[in-house]
């Protein structure tokens, strides 16, 4: 009996060291216990396995017990016994009972074509056994692969149901022959085929775990792209954002499907099961508030459960991970899969960053939401500063009018409403058409021009075609300035000449007067930029401009030869933002 034990242990060995050089290869590492190794292709794989075993099979000649020489085709008065049984048992114990029914059938109809004197107890014995071994593995599917020890334990019966067939099924021996061979070679075969199914069982399980890790290599690779690619979008949790975000990931885990949620509903699912997990689906699943709730990486598919009820859906389980927006739970990724799998360490650890990359997206969409509501709110705050400031010196104007020309009075006063109507209407904007803010600015160059009679002459040259958006309250205070330090306060006589033109991408608009000019200590080193010396109007407006348009329209100040003043700048031309209404108006 030990002869025979070691003679088919011999056999086994060989079969067992080309499986383990096989998955040395990288192709098939790589698709040990991943979403690429179909069913197909693990019939295929195991297949060639289970004819190798074949080929490696001795006959034996029953009566007397006789070794025979190798051949192609057995004799038809003898029994060939392979290790062809393991490859059968493993198949079924690695990707479940169709798998190991596909390759006991081609086992065994390979096997009863090469001749011998036992063709039925072949062809019946290994198909049964695959189904029988992948049986067991549905019991045990939270271990994945089975381990070598269990393995050990299943691979008893295969043997000792070959046996029965032999004694059961009728051959071209007679029967006291088969009942002494079987009584012979029954125990070695047990041995060694059980001992051949524990380590082909080891093998298969260590190629799956590096699998898994090289699997988990390329997601943390994956991630490291999608953290890239998030941080390069203003990402929103919509639905144009979630598909993104979707197609993103699907293309670079391996995972058969993603789908996007918020609290509420799917968004976005991308892969199979496209067809029944539809688009702003209304009604999440249990597990999927269930992570919502909790905050936790919910896992589902394994035991009883199931992450789809229609009938025929390739996506046997799924993993939940939640995401926040500034500590509050917004949304979930779901990744699924085609197999029953448990949950590895590495890919939990996977799903906690990536549920990180995305909150830290979210969190920084937010603040960056916060950032424009801030800067909107401190651009009405500093236009709002202009009008107190042009409110007094004009009442400081019509009260000296009062006393000197009341019907001019009250010329200024009507204009002085139209001019208050405007401001308050023109605050509910961030923008305003060019149009509008010059029948602004002329309202008040008639009140400057009713209180300086005959000593400040205002002139409009405006392009007739000039389009544009600006800040409410721009022109006004440029053209105050040149009033009150250009030519009002020194008590001088000139023009200030308001000019608009209009360029192909942009329009300039630029004030002049023939006063003083600037001081050169303003105009030295800072010259454009800085504006604080000339009073808040002007240094309002250069912030408004900058902060809308950027640094490069923002406002200029220059003197002019022999004497005078410029204070310029250029905007986009055209409707390029829209004067949309303040937040809250």
């Amino acid at each position: 009996m030990g002869g025979y034990t070691f003679l088919f242990l011999e056999r086994s060995a060989v079969l067992l060291v080309g499986v383990f050089a096989f998955t040395r290869l990288p192709g098939p590492r790589r698709r040990f216990g991943s979403q690429s190794a179909t069913r197909l292709w693990n019939v295929s794989i195991f297949s060639v396995v289970s004819l190798a075993g074949i080929v490696l099979g001795v006959d034996f000649q029953p009566d007397p017990i006789t070794q025979l020489p190798w051949s192609w085709h057995a004799p038809a008065d003898a029994v060939r016994i392979g290790p062809e049984l393991t490859a059968v048992v493993i198949a079924g114990l690695v990707d479940g009972p169709w798998t190991g029914l596909g390759v006991g059938a081609l086992a065994g109809v390979i096997g009863a074509v090469t001749g011998g004197a036992t063709p039925w107890a072949t062809l019946f014995a290994q198909p049964l056994a695959g189904v029988l071994a992948g049986s067991v593995a549905r019991a045990f599917r939270d271990e994945g692969v089975l381990s070598p020890e269990k393995a050990v334990f299943v691979g008893l019966f295969a043997p000792i149901l070959f046996c029965a067939m032999l004694l059961i099924l009728p051959g071209r021996i007679h029967d006291d022959a088969i009942i002494r061979f079987v009584d012979t070679i029954g125990l070695p075969m047990v041995i060694s085929d059980s001992l051949a199914i524990g380590l082909f069982s080891a093998i298969v399980r260590v190629a799956v775990q590096e699998a898994d890790q090289a699997a988990a290599v390329q997601m943390q690779r994956a991630l490291h792209v999608v953290e890239k690619t998030l941080s390069s979008l203003r990402w929103q949790l919509t639905v144009p954002a979630a598909r993104d975000l979707a197609e993103q990931l699907w293309h670079t885990l391996p995972t058969p499907a993603v789908a996007v949620t918020d609290t509420a509903r799917v968004l976005a699912h991308v892969g199979l099961g496209v067809d029944h997990h539809a688009l702003y689906d209304d009604r999440l699943p249990p597990w999927v508030l269930q992570a919502l709730r909790t905050g936790d990486i919910i896992v589902v598919g394994e035991a009883d459960e199931t992450v789809c009820t229609r009938r025929g859906c390739p996506l046997r389980g799924a993993m939940v991970v939640p995401f926040r927006q500034l500590g509050r739970i917004v949304g979930a990724i779901v990744l699924y899969t085609q197999h029953h799998r448990p949950l590895r360490a590495v890919d939990e650890e996977v799903a906690r960053g990536l549920g990180r990359i995305i909150s830290r997206e979210l969190d920084l969409s937010a603040v960056e939401e916060l950032r424009r509501i801030a800067q909107e709110s401190r651009l009405r705050a500093l236009q709002t500063q202009i009008h107190p400031h042009f409110l007094f010196n004009t009442l400081q104007l019509i009260t000296g009018l009062i006393r000197q020309d009341p019907p001019r009075a009250r010329h200024m006063v009507l204009r002085l409403a139209e001019f208050l109507r405007h401001s308050v209407e023109s605050t509910r904007h961030l923008l305003v058409p060019l149009a509008d803010e010059v029948r602004h600015a002329r309202a008040y160059t008639e009140i400057v021009e009713a209180r300086y009679p005959g000593r400040i002459q205002v002139t409009w040259t405006v392009h007739p075609e000039a389009n544009a958006l600006l800040p409410p309250c721009t022109l006004q205070p440029l053209i105050e300035n040149a009033v009150k330090h250009g030519l009002g306060a020194n008590g001088l006589s000139g023009r200030i000449v308001v000019r608009i033109e209009q360029h192909e991408s942009f329009v300039r608009v630029e004030v002049l007067d023939d006063g003083p000019g600037f001081p050169d200590e303003l105009l030295k080193g800072t010259n454009q930029r800085s504006t604080s010396g000339t009073g808040i109007g002007l240094s309002i407006v250069g912030e408004r401009l900058e902060a809308l348009f950027g640094p490069e329209n923002t406002l200029h100040l220059e003197n002019t030869k022999p004497c005078g003043a410029r204070v310029w700048f250029t905007i986009p031309a055209g409707r390029q933002i829209s004067p949309e209404v303040w937040p809250g108006a």
